[in-house]
């Protein structure tokens, strides 16, 4: 079944729609390419030799709906995505962990392909971080969450500083920060929203936050990473990944350019509210990992 086939029948899932209907239901889905009029009409014709929709006339104007077969055939769709995208979000925080443990592990050996490695995580952490922005409650507020990060960022800052011998602040005060961030482009006005995603990455970069400004960047293009991810989002993500890489001459931030492949397996209707456990780990995982490294370090 064709991709026009399968945008088709789902634009039908609900509702019986007209022609018109279908075209705009399948324009909302804000792809980067859109079948034409013509090219939905000629898939509705095969659709309905096929079995899968019918259509009738209601008010002069033709009306197509989908038939048990038709949705048969959905279902089988939607199981086979699933089935390829597997992880859910408390997977892909896990994998990050486990990343920046790699990372920072390689860092004390001077081990380069773990440094490499490693260079998936921070970007793996800015997109959970946007999604739980995303999923917040209307009028929850951010104040309990930035408190949090800046408490545990304040725990990690010394063996932080011990570990890597630099005086930036680490990523939890980072994050700090985006949150801060997100919370005034969501009260601002559609004119100033700008203006404040600006001043934030002036401001990252001015504080000497880990990462500079590519701490607000990345996950200001997470937050709006549909799916695969537009040829604009990819090449917006190219872009910042390679200008990061150029000004701060660390060269292997270039390999996170692949991270948005791994989130492709993410698949929402897994995931889940995680478990007290899973939601406190990392916040005491960073400082007490951070410790023990630094102690190693002044060890050998």
């Amino acid at each position: 079944m064709s991709r026009i086939d399968c945008l088709v029948l789902a634009s039908l899932e609900k509702n019986s729609l007209s022609l018109t209907g279908i075209t705009n239901k399948i324009a909302s889905n804000n792809l980067e390419k859109l079948p034409t009029r013509i090219g939905i009409h000629a898939r509705l014709k095969k659709l309905n030799d096929q079995g899968f929709i019918v259509f009738s006339w209601e008010e002069g104007q033709k009306v197509y709906t989908i038939t048990n077969k038709g949705l048969l055939e959905i279902k089988k769709i939607y199981k086979s995505i699933n089935k390829a995208r597997s992880m859910n979000q408390n997977q892909i925080k896990i994998i990050a962990t486990i990343l920046m443990l790699i990372d920072h592990i390689g860092f004390l050996l001077e081990a380069e392909p773990m440094r490499i490695i490693g260079r998936l995580s921070f970007p793996l952490f800015a997109w959970v971080l946007a999604q739980n922005w995303k999923r917040r409650k209307p009028n929850s507020k951010a104040k309990p969450l930035i408190t949090r990060l800046l408490l545990f960022g304040i725990i990690a800052q010394l063996p932080y500083i011990i570990l890597f011998n630099k005086l930036d602040f680490n990523i939890l005060i980072s994050f700090a920060l985006v949150v801060i961030i997100f919370t005034e482009i969501h009260k601002a006005q559609a004119n100033r929203k700008i203006v404040i995603m600006i001043l934030g990455l002036v401001a990252a970069q001015l504080w000497g936050v880990s990462y500079g400004w590519y701490a607000v960047a990345c996950p200001l293009l997470m937050i709006n990473l549909k799916g695969k991810g537009s040829r604009i989002w990819w090449i917006s993500w190219i872009v910042t990944n390679t200008i990061y890489a150029t000004t701060s001459g660390y060269f292997f931030q270039l390999f996170a350019v692949i991270t948005p492949l791994i989130l492709g397996y993410h698949n929402p209707t897994k995931d889940r509210k995680p478990t007290a456990i899973e939601k406190k780990f990392f916040y005491y995982f960073y400082p007490i990992h951070l410790a023990g490294l630094a102690a190693l370090r002044a060890v050998l």
